[in-house]
């Protein structure tokens, strides 16, 4: 019912026996009586007078045209959904993962356009009934906007009692009266993530959190001079030490507390520390100390049920000297982890390894480094990459520093280094290789002793010129005299290649090598499915010729120039 008296059926019947227009213009004179005498010219008070009138009428006659619209809305299709089917469409629109996805058009094409999630009140300005829907549901209103301020006090109003998801980013220390507010609602976060200077927020969350599932903090530094960096710490007493439902725990650059009874339940663990291994003058973060040995396996036997455990630059460290022993009984057991990857001094992670039962086919991942209680200075890494079939596997990416070495010595180091590894991996189990395998350091025999034994490697990572030159010249021959018939890598399926010059007149080698190598390795029963060419600087119709006559498929960048060093992080899509 509207201010004119009529409800939107009394409009219909108001209108009904005579012509639509007729029926509005004989309703709006009945109701300008009052004014229809008043002019320019008559006296200011009535002037006054009438203009409030007819700003009355307007208003009302607006709101008689929302209800007409209101009901011919109503006829639409989509008010046949029921409020809970309109709910989760809501649901999915506002919770979707920002991506390009495939859409079908109009005119039956395929495009990729960018989606995001759709903040939830915008669908309340639709129209009138998905305002009504959306506001009988609390749960579309638990992602509380910390960025919008006005909008915050809004949702956490509008949540009700539902559970929280809490996402605050920020670069000041300062939190608004709208963050403050929801910090303070710990009994109601489920899902609560903070980055940024956080040492203020982590000093408000003192009080239980009994539906908290998932916890995610990354503190990043102020680069102001004068303040003070050091890196924060989780409080071995956070939400009181009651958070029953905790199961994921994300921890980069903080202090963690390994003693705390929250841990206890989780089935997801990361603790990154980045600045441990860092050099960089301007990184004036004070890293926290490292877990003992025994705090820190005490802590992992409270944790019987973690799937994944990720550990970089946070594990203990071992005394210099401690031996890398073959064979070590493992002192803890984690059944149900399927996913492992540690992160810091190589002989700190083989000996954790070692002291690690995890479930049999568990994905496991090394990015180590050497310090000098270990064998050299050089860096080496064990990556685990996603999954490309139907078992885990491991993924190895070797990254060495120039030296002065000679050639033989550069030699003993490499496969030195590759032995004490294996000691705790089986080289039979890697099954992509990436990285820079400073191959071209290696004669093809000396090739093949070190890697001969990796006959599950079904993808192979080679990085420049003269790394490339030299995987071509092993891997077509035989891996000894004495085995005429064994090649090196006989799975190998992908071969992805960076920073490779092909136009180099002082270079000796060419696409052409390329090219004969797959087709002399097709020749032998060993064909490739796939290669990867980026940051090479190569010629269109050299690619061309390659996709044309010497693999089934050729995934290019279309860089002609090419040797850009790639992020580190590429690798992971190889």
């Amino acid at each position: 019912m509207n201010r004119l008296g009529l409800s939107p059926f009394g409009i219909i019947d108001l209108v009904n026996g005579m012509h639509s227009s007729e029926a509005w213009s004989s309703l709006a004179s009945s109701r300008l009586v009052s004014v229809d005498k008043v002019s320019s010219s008559s006296d200011p008070q009535s002037i006054s007078h009438a203009r409030k009138v007819l700003e009355h009428e307007i208003s009302d006659a607006l709101g008689v045209i929302t209800s007409v619209k209101t009901l011919r809305n109503s006829l639409l299709p989509i008010h046949r959904l029921p409020p809970d089917i309109l709910f989760k469409i809501f649901h999915v629109i506002a919770t979707q993962d920002s991506t390009y996805r495939e859409v079908k058009t109009a005119s039956g094409k395929k495009e990729s356009r960018y989606c995001a999630p759709l903040d939830v009140y915008k669908l309340t300005h639709v129209c009138r009934h998905w305002k009504d829907v959306a506001l009988q549901f609390p749960l579309l209103w638990t992602n509380i906007p910390l960025h919008k301020a006005k909008w915050a006090s809004e949702f956490l109003r509008r949540s009700q009692g539902a559970p929280l998801s809490l996402s605050l980013e920020t670069s000041s220390t300062d939190l608004s009266p709208a963050v403050l507010a929801t910090l303070s609602e710990t009994q109601r976060l489920q899902h609560l993530s903070l980055k940024g200077p956080v040492n203020v927020a982590l000093q408000r969350l003192s009080t239980p959190a009994p539906v908290l599932e998932s916890f995610t903090v990354h503190f990043t530094p102020i680069y102001h001079y004068g303040y003070d960096n050091t890196e924060p710490i989780i409080e071995p007493d956070i939400f009181a030490q009651d958070a029953p439902k905790l199961r994921r725990i994300v921890a980069r650059g903080v202090g963690f507390p390994w003693n705390s009874p929250i841990l206890n339940n989780l089935t997801h663990l990361e603790v990154h520390n980045d600045s441990a291994k860092s050099s960089s003058p301007s990184d004036r973060r004070k890293p926290r100390q490292r877990p003992s040995v025994v705090g820190f396996f005490d802590a992992l036997r409270r944790m019987p049920n973690l799937t994944t455990l990720i550990l970089h630059n946070s594990i203990p460290t071992f005394p210099a000297g401690t031996a890398v022993l073959p064979g070590a009984e493992a002192t803890v057991r984690l059944p149900s982890v399927t996913y492992l990857s540690l992160g810091g001094p190589l002989l700190d992670c083989a000996l954790i390894a070692q002291q690690l039962s995890v479930h049999a086919d568990a994905s496991l991942a090394y990015e180590c480094y050497m310090d000098n209680r270990a064998w050299s200075t050089y860096d080496l890494a064990v990556k685990d990459i996603a999954k490309w079939s139907s078992r885990p596997y491991l993924s190895l990416s070797w990254e060495h520093a120039r030296s002065d070495r000679s050639y033989s010595e550069t030699e003993s180091v490499i496969s030195s280094e590759i032995e004490t590894l294996f000691r705790v991996i089986p080289i039979d189990t890697v099954r992509v290789l990436a990285g820079s395998l400073d191959s071209h350091l290696l004669s093809p025999d000396s090739w093949h002793e070190t890697w001969g034994r990796a006959t599950a490697v079904e993808k192979v990572h080679v990085s420049g010129t003269e790394e490339l030159e030299s995987f071509l010249e092993a891997w077509t021959k035989p891996i000894s005299d004495d085995t005429p018939d064994q090649y090196l890598f006989p799975r190998l399926k992908k071969l992805a290649i960076d920073t490779a010059n092909f136009r180099d007149e002082d270079s000796e080698i060419d696409h052409k090598d390329l090219m004969m190598g797959i087709k002399d390795r097709k020749h032998l029963g060993l064909p490739l499915d796939e290669v990867s060419i980026r940051y090479c600087r190569i010629d269109k119709n050299q690619v061309q010729a390659l996709s044309k006559k010497k693999v089934a498929k050729v995934v290019w960048d279309g860089d002609i120039y090419g040797l850009w060093e790639p992020e580190p992080s590429d690798h992971s899509s190889y």
